[in-house]
């Protein structure tokens, strides 16, 4: 039903972590709090990253669903089947990506679709830890501009390193630049070029 395959590595590890979360309470499902509990153990995930940047802490969410999800033990069943919510949150993480142009689905996609489904146990974890879905998306859009990314097919798609300069020539008419830089530029190389270019445009010597 999904093109896994344009899941990054790391987000092919939450839905691994989160079945194994599912099968050690022996629940006949997998919910939106096993996705969320496997999120937080995937080592590599950029979500990881941006809630850590956000102040919040891997500790601080399993003890929030532990409180909320009160584990029941019951018998250890051959199959688990995801619930109706954890394949809406798939859909709203591959929405997220069209929406910012990803062609692959990394962790920050199914944090967000975690965060957009609403009605979960995760989503009520989230939002009894005031983590804010602007503040989530402000977060992943730093880290991917930082050339922080997860490896879809093994392979690691570069951030895309870009200066956008609206400038004035010596007669103060209005000049827009848009730069794009190849990826293996630092973001020290990227603002000197852009400084040398505002500097030649404006009239100043470099």
């Amino acid at each position: 039903l999904y093109p896994f395959e344009r899941f990054s590595e790391s987000a092919k590890g939450v839905l691994t972590l989160a079945q194994e979360e599912a099968q050690r309470r022996r629940s006949s499902h997998i919910g939106t709090e096993h996705l969320l509990l496997g999120l937080i153990q995937q080592e590599d995930a950029v979500a990881v990253a941006a809630l850590k940047n956000l102040g919040i802490e891997r500790a601080a969410i399993r003890a929030a669903v532990e409180a909320m999800i009160q584990a029941n033990p019951g018998k250890l069943i051959e199959q688990i089947v995801p619930t109706a919510s954890v394949k809406r949150v798939i859909e709203l993480a591959f929405e997220e990506a069209r929406r910012d142009n990803s062609n692959g689905v990394g962790t920050g996609h199914l944090l967000v679709g975690l965060m957009l489904e609403k009605e979960g146990i995760a989503a009520k974890v989230l939002r009894e830890l005031n983590v804010m879905i602007d503040s989530v998306r402000a977060e992943l859009a730093r880290l991917q501009d930082a050339g922080v990314t997860e490896a879809v097919r093994g392979v690691a798609r570069p951030a895309i390193l870009a200066r956008h300069l609206d400038l004035a020539d010596e007669q103060g008419k209005s000049i827009t630049i848009d730069i794009i830089f190849p990826p293996d530029y630092s973001e020290q190389q990227c603002t000197e070029v852009a400084s040398r270019i505002q500097s030649a445009v404006q009239g100043r010597q470099s």
